[in-house]
């Protein structure tokens, strides 16, 4: 039973608020489908460690040719559920896609992500940068989803918002919320948090298991407003 942790060691990558014109996007599986994507970074903020949902992770790099920076460097080791490393090997820039793959044993299930360790990775800044989405805003409700639970959030303020679908309920900006692993950020019903991820085909805002959160306070509003105005 594999899977693929991906760290990197050097990141520079034409800097943009919102990562549209060079970026690094990292997917589970070997698709670059919007609802698999762990993340998506550019400047020069090294991202934290990645680690794939099972034995294969996607990472495509994406430019447009217009500024030109000093690119990544990253190394990839495939594991065991034990932690023990395998076949450890550097990746070098892509100038498309890169997939990498471990191999799958038959008769084991597969590694979910819900099995790594709860905990947030990265700075407020460098998590900013590298979402789709953040908003603070009081949860409404949570309703099971398999091993995940979808959250109904009602909308305090907006940082950014992408793709995110909002619709407004009696003068309330409602969202949803896809929280991939149930106790992982472990949201409470009635609390307010500020929240960021990426968005999904649907319009749902996805929180994977390291993304960073925080119980809303007033003062954040300051400290998120600016972020808003600066380059990552």
């Amino acid at each position: 039973l594999q899977y693929v942790e991906l760290n990197f060691e050097k990141f520079a990558i034409e800097d943009d608020t919102y990562c549209r014109y060079d970026y690094v996007a990292i997917y589970n599986g070997d698709r670059s489908e919007e609802g698999q994507r762990l993340g998506r970074f550019c400047g020069s903020t090294l991202p934290g460690s990645i680690t794939s949902e099972g034995s294969e992770l996607l990472v495509q790099f994406v430019s447009d040719l217009s500024v030109t920076a000093d690119g990544f460097l990253a190394k990839y080791d495939v594991r065991q559920r034990n932690g023990v490393a395998v076949q450890p090997e550097p990746t070098s820039p892509p100038t498309t896609t890169t997939t990498t793959k471990a191999p799958r044993r038959k008769g084991h299930p597969k590694r979910t992500m819900c099995q790594t360790k709860c905990r947030r990775q990265g700075t407020l800044q460098s998590n900013f940068c590298a979402s789709d989405f953040v908003i603070s805003g009081k949860v409404l409700s949570l309703s099971p989803l398999g091993q995940a639970l979808q959250a109904t959030i009602s909308i305090i303020h907006t940082y950014k918002t992408g793709s995110l679908a909002m619709r407004e309920v009696q003068g309330k900006a409602l969202a949803k919320m896809l929280l991939v692993c149930r106790r992982c950020p472990n949201l409470k019903k009635g609390v307010s948090y500020t929240l960021m991820g990426t968005v999904d085909a649907q319009g749902r805002g996805r929180i994977p298991p390291n993304s960073f959160f925080l119980i809303y306070k007033p003062q954040q509003h300051q400290v998120l407003t600016k972020l808003t105005k600066r380059r990552c």
